[in-house]
């Protein structure tokens, strides 16, 4: 028998295939291969527990304990600067619930703090490019639905697009690196 489904006219219209698409993502790994985007769209963010950028410089040494601790491998030292960081857009930070990146790193650049907590960046929508807020797919969702915060940090208005909370968004990346859409969401780093 086979898995393939065929759908009505009125499914495909409705959106029914985009609900069964989102499931079967939902079974696959939360966090899928790396991909890149435009360099302006790959910030490179401080990992969580970083605290402000001068502090975090001068106690990293470049070590790469959180490296290894990180199940996801969203976080990598910069060639350049020789600090770790995270980069959204190619391999989003999914907000352990341990966060063991800040209990390997030896040096305390990274302090304890809860995942609520995390400050790395704050995500913002671009609704000219948003395929919800654009009327171009009113259903797309993936950046709410992927949000480890999700209701708190990005709300989703159905008919409109999704909104985020400044001060509920933790920069993981999570959002950008789901949407769909290119350029539809920025993140800037915090400091």
């Amino acid at each position: 028998m086979s898995d393939k489904r065929a759908f009505s006219r009125r499914e495909l219209l409705s959106g029914a295939f985009l609900q069964q698409l989102r499931e079967a993502r939902e079974a696959e790994d939360p966090v899928p291969p790396r991909r890149s985007r435009s360099p302006a769209a790959r910030p490179a963010l401080r990992p969580p527990g970083a605290g402000a950028a001068a502090g975090f410089a001068e106690r990293c040494d470049g070590c790469g304990a959180c490296v290894e601790a990180c199940p996801r491998a969203a976080i990598e030292i910069d060639p350049e600067g020789g600090l770790a960081h995270v980069r959204p857009a190619e391999s989003p930070c999914v907000l352990c619930d341990a966060l063991p990146c800040i209990a390997a790193c030896p040096t305390g650049a990274l302090q304890p703090v809860p995942r609520e907590a995390v400050a790395m960046g704050t995500a913002r929508i671009v609704t000219g490019r948003c395929h919800a807020w654009r009327g171009f797919d009113y259903n797309c969702d993936y950046c709410h639905d992927r949000c480890p915060l999700k209701g708190r940090a990005i709300t989703f208005l159905r008919g409109r697009g999704p909104e985020i909370d400044p001060t509920q968004c933790t920069g993981c990346g999570m959002c950008l690196y789901f949407c769909p859409a290119e350029g539809a969401i920025l993140i800037e780093g915090r400091d």
